[in-house]
């Protein structure tokens, strides 16, 4: 056994039953006391006196005492070697504390008691553990378990149960299972109910719900006391009930909960494990009548032989003494009982049967004085021995949730540790966990109470709407009095969208429009002190445009945004205010310019490099390259070039460049933007507008504007009119506002206004309430549900009409000036692509050509190598894929020609629109050094320009390596 501490019991992982574990029965125990203090006789065991103090005409007084008369037969039949044995002297506490003490004080002083099992109650404990305390007895207790009472403050109190705060988690899970958002606690007026409440609504937070109101039931109220306050419990909004009180005072409770009809569908009642532990003792007519339909928490008692041979005996000596009795089962205090009887035993055979010498004893006084009370010498020494004593009871030790159904209860789960599961010995991570099986709530039904309701008694919520709503802004909400009933009668978009949301509740919601009323001539109230009216409490919600801030937030809560919200600008489309001539070079810095500039160059250069000799179009005349590249690289900022890419590396370069220009050419665009419509009003001081009453004020105080340049306007009208004028005329150079407001202006002026500049977020319109209101997850699903059907689309139609009639032309960038940090990585892709192209290129034309044998290389200069390249260069490559495929294309549409035919070349005839002295295959005029054929290329000069003229020199000589690449040629 252990000593129980304060708040937890012994088992730190367990739940609730405090199990007192111990190897065997049969092992024997070692005997030591003082020498002479032990009283051994041979004809039989020495008594050791115990006290008892219970209400023993309560049911669990009853079959408490009769538990423990057996544990004491039980315990010396299974240990009949022992020198002492349990004398229980019994004494009747009446459930008052003033008398449990003075039974415990007649105990101790004319009974000369060793320990004191008892008293039953909590109340009862506390006046009896201070008087143990104080004279050294051990006082152990199977039934006080509130949290109150604590071994702490007496370290002589021993509890073999759990204490109450371990059910919070428990009952905690449940909230959470079921997605309840309050729960208000009702408990008795005592030490026993008192005591578990902080624990309670702590673990209650701990899951995401709260407790709003607790009810403070005494012990002896009267059915008017317990009706008024039910009275008061249906006109909140809570439909959660924890009960936390004796049995006694729970069905008085109940039976008037009953005739208010608070047991009926929509209601959910918890009740604590030493109310629902219990419930064996109460007439089935009354569960039946009653309890239906409640949830509780009770001990599970593991089965076993010994448990089932116990209740047999119990059960039968039970039926010997009261005939009459409905109770039918034991209840887990009596098996706690038992369990004690049998730890104490086995204390008390180590200790011995020692006297235990009251020291300062006075004298006896009839009514006991407690004065005369002095301090047990063997107090100390059992208090150890309890505390050390292990062995194996018949009680378990894990949380059982039962629903109470008809005349009995049903297990619908089981809570150990910190999980719910159907199946108590299954594995944690199969499908059960944090499951139960299907509860009957009260009304006979299995739908899981919402938890939160309107109050049951014709109230309606008071709904704050804000007004009075300016002009041309009507779609979004509208608030007129009728003329006949002067009732406020709402409409608008906001509206709509708040009822369509109710509408998907599954409770009913009735709700009452109000306005704040101003003097005439007085400012219709500010957004912000509507809030603020809902934060006092005064209305019970607020519906409207309202936007969701992070200063709102701190004093409401929120519904999730029924619209998407950020606050932007609207401009005219053809602006008239004189710009800076330059201003188009602003939205790049001055090393950014000269940077793409030089890329510009590079890529073009590398790109010609790459097509010169594969690509008619990047050859001719100097000038005219160098024109044809220049606009070819250009061209890439604002339509797709004509000219066709030939080499691959070419058209990688080309590739990664048209990307690097198009981010270089969006961000211009959007930053140039930007700078015409936000940074240069502020620049050249314009006066802006804004929506009346709107947070969009304070925006555009933070963004540096002065408030003399601020003009508050309060319909789409006075928007265009200010915008028509312009800052010079008395008007406004732009309108900055909240999205929705700006979308639904630009409706019907898109052609003359656009939207641009950059836009600030904000939440949306949402719906206030005050913090903690359970209305808010109920909505904010019920708009999520709205949102993603056609609904809301809908709703939008009938409204605002069409509102993507217009193309809206919006800017999300900033207005700061671009800089070659925001793009160095671009330009390092692009630079590096073009450089190993590039490095590809000259390295393969390079090799080739100084691989290329010829006669006079040996005796050549670096220079004149280099110039050698150079030429080579400027010559078109006849190897390359492109003219091979042209000279194909052509000998194959010309085959038979006569001057093909005549000299056996192939058939490969001259292009009459080619140039007197070449083709576009690459050979050259009939010569007489080929018998008529038409003369290789290499058999020509080239001219500057590129024309080849003939070489009228003598062919090679025969044999020679000039022969012989002039004969591979005429060949080819």
């Amino acid at each position: 056994m252990r000593r129980a501490a304060s708040p937890m019991p012994l088992l730190s992982n367990s739940l609730f039953i405090f199990l007192l574990l111990f190897p065997s029965f049969s092992a024997q125990p070692s005997r030591s006391a003082r020498d002479g203090e032990v009283i051994v006789t041979d004809e039989s065991p020495s008594p050791f006196k115990v006290g008892v103090v219970l209400n023993l005409r309560s049911p669990v007084g009853k079959m408490s005492r009769l538990c423990m008369e057996i544990a004491v037969s039980d315990f010396y039949l299974a240990h009949t070697n022992y020198t002492t044995r349990l004398d229980l002297r019994f004494r009747e506490s009446q459930r008052d504390p003033v008398t449990a003490a003075s039974a415990a004080v007649d105990l101790m002083i004319n009974e000369r008691v060793q320990a004191i099992v008892g008293p039953q109650t909590s109340d009862e404990a506390s006046f009896v553990v201070d008087l143990g305390n104080r004279s050294k007895v051990p006082v152990i207790s199977f039934s006080a378990t509130s949290p109150s009472v604590s071994p702490v403050k007496t370290p002589f109190f021993v509890r073999t149960a759990v204490n109450d705060s371990s059910q919070a988690k428990s009952i905690a899970a449940l909230v959470r299972k079921f997605g309840w958002k309050q729960v208000v606690p009702i408990y008795e007026q005592s030490e026993y109910g008192t005591g578990m409440m902080p624990y309670i609504v702590d673990a209650i937070k701990a899951v995401g719900a709260r407790a709003p109101y607790s009810s403070s039931i005494p012990p002896s109220a009267s059915d008017d006391f317990i009706s008024k306050e039910l009275y008061k419990l249906m006109n909140m909004e809570s439909r959660v009930f924890l009960v936390h009180m004796t049995t006694r005072l729970a069905l008085r409770f109940f039976a008037k909960a009953n005739e208010a009809r608070m047991m009926s569908k929509g209601f959910a009642w918890i009740l604590s494990e030493g109310l629902t532990s219990l419930l064996g003792t109460v007439e089935p007519s009354v569960l039946r009548k009653d309890l239906l339909g409640v949830v509780g928490l009770k001990p599970h008692v593991v089965k076993s032989n010994k448990l089932q041979d116990f209740k047999s005996r119990w059960l039968r000596d039970s039926r010997k003494e009261n005939p009459l009795s409905d109770i039918s089962d034991l209840t887990v205090y009596g098996l706690w009982a038992y369990d004690t009887v049998w730890a104490l035993a086995m204390a008390a055979e180590k200790v011995g049967a020692v006297d235990p010498g009251y020291s300062q004893l006075r004298g006896l006084r009839d009514p006991p004085d407690l004065t005369a009370l002095g301090f047990s010498n063997t107090g100390e020494r059992l208090l150890d021995e309890i505390l050390r004593t292990e062995f194996t009871g018949v009680s378990g030790h894990f949380q059982l949730i039962v629903n109470v159904v008809g005349e009995a209860e049903r297990t619908i789960g089981f809570w150990t540790e910190d999980r719910l599961t159907r199946d108590i010995d299954g594995d944690r991570s199969s499908p059960s966990t944090d499951e139960l099986s299907t509860v009957i709530w009260p009304g006979d039904t299995v739908v899981v109470p919402k938890g939160w309701v309107n109050p049951m008694i014709g109230k309606k919520l008071k709904i704050l709407v804000p007004g009075p709503v300016d002009p041309g802004f009507h779609p979004f909400l509208r608030a007129d009095p009728d003329p006949q009933t002067g009732k406020l009668v709402v409409s608008g978009f906001a509206i709509e969208v708040f009822e369509a949301a109710l509408e998907q509740l599954p409770y009913a919601f009735p709700v009452e429009y109000f306005q704040l009323h101003r003097p005439d001539g007085m400012p219709s109230p500010k957004y912000n002190d509507l809030v603020r009216q809902v934060f006092e409490q005064k209305f019970d919600g607020l519906v409207g445009d309202v936007t969701i801030t992070a200063n709102r937030s701190n004093y409401a809560d929120f519904t999730l945004p029924y619209t998407t919200s950020a606050v932007s600008m609207v401009v005219p489309l053809r602006d008239d205010r004189r710009m800076s001539a330059w201003i188009f070079m602003r939205p790049l810095s001055g090393t950014l310019w000269i940077v793409s500039g030089a890329f510009f160059v590079f890529t073009g250069l590398v790109v010609w490099i790459l097509e010169h000799r594969v690509n008619d179009d990047f050859r001719g005349p100097l000038g005219h390259q160098i024109g044809t590249a220049s606009y070819f690289i250009f061209s890439t900022l604002v339509f797709s070039h004509k000219e066709k890419m030939v080499s691959n590396l070419s058209r990688v370069v080309v590739i990664i460049w048209v990307f690097v220009v198009l981010v270089l050419q969006s961000s211009y665009t959007a930053s140039l933007t930007s700078m015409l419509t936000f940074k240069e009003l502020i620049r050249r001081e314009e006066y802006v507008g804004y929506l009346r009453n709107s947070f969009t004020r304070g925006v555009l105080l933070e963004e540096g504007f002065k408030e003399e340049k601020l003009k508050p306007f309060k319909s789409p009208e006075e928007y265009r009119e200010a915008l028509s004028k312009g800052s010079r005329n008395g008007g406004v150079g732009a309108i900055v506002d909240e999205i929705p407001y700006l979308r639904f202006f630009l409706k019907d002026h898109c052609n003359d206004y656009t939207m641009a500049g950059p836009r600030y977020k904000a939440g949306g319109f949402g719906f206030v309430f005050p913090k903690g209101s359970p209305l808010v997850p109920d909505l904010s699903r019920a708009i999520l549900e709205i949102a993603e059907g056609d609904r809301m689309v809908t709703i939008e139609k009938r409204w605002f009409g069409d509102l993507e009639s217009c193309v809206f032309q919006e800017s999300s960038l900033t207005s700061d000036s671009l800089n070659f940090a925001n793009f160095w990585g671009l330009f390092l892709i692009t630079g590096v692509a073009s450089g190993a192209a590039f490095l590809a290129f000259s390295s393969s034309f390079v090799y080739q050509k100084l691989q290329a044998p010829r006669e006079t290389d040996s005796g050549e200069t670096l220079w004149q190598k280099v110039t050698a390249l150079t030429k080579s260069y400027n010559e078109r490559d006849l190897n390359s894929y492109t003219f091979r495929k042209q000279a194909k294309d052509e000998r194959r549409s010309n085959k038979g020609d006569s001057l093909g035919s005549s000299c056996g070349c192939g058939g490969s005839a001259r292009d009459p629109t080619a140039s007197p002295f070449t083709d576009r295959s690459g050979y050259g005029m009939a010569s007489p050094y080929t018998s008529g054929c038409p003369t290789p290329l290499s058999n020509f000069n080239q001219t500057e320009g590129g024309t080849p003229v003939p070489n009228l020199a003598s062919p090679p000589e025969r044999g020679s390596v000039s022969y012989r690449e002039h004969i591979e040629a005429t060949r080819e």
